[in-house]
């Protein structure tokens, strides 16, 4: 796996990805490769695939929990088809 050196970073900008990197719980090198791949687009590792599909399923539960839907009554209709 390659490595990579940043010289120069201004101090903001550490100081910015130190705290993204603390809330999401990642290693300041960890939450740079997540940055740079997203920026890119480029597909990642299956752990970062995975992270971003559980993110989706947050978004999509409160989405859900917002709109109060009858749980039992979505699952008896689905068995009806």
């Amino acid at each position: 796996m390659a490595s990579l050196q940043i010289r120069d970073m201004p101090d903001y900008l550490y100081e910015s990805l130190k705290l993204r990197a603390e809330k999401d719980h990642r290693s300041l090198a960890q939450e740079a490769v997540v940055l740079l791949s997203e920026a890119l687009k480029v597909r990642g590792h299956d752990s970062t695939r995975r992270l971003a599909a559980l993110k989706n399923i947050q978004i999509l539960n409160v989405e859900t929990t917002s709109k109060n839907l009858d749980v039992v009554a979505l699952m008896l209709e689905d068995r009806k088809r």
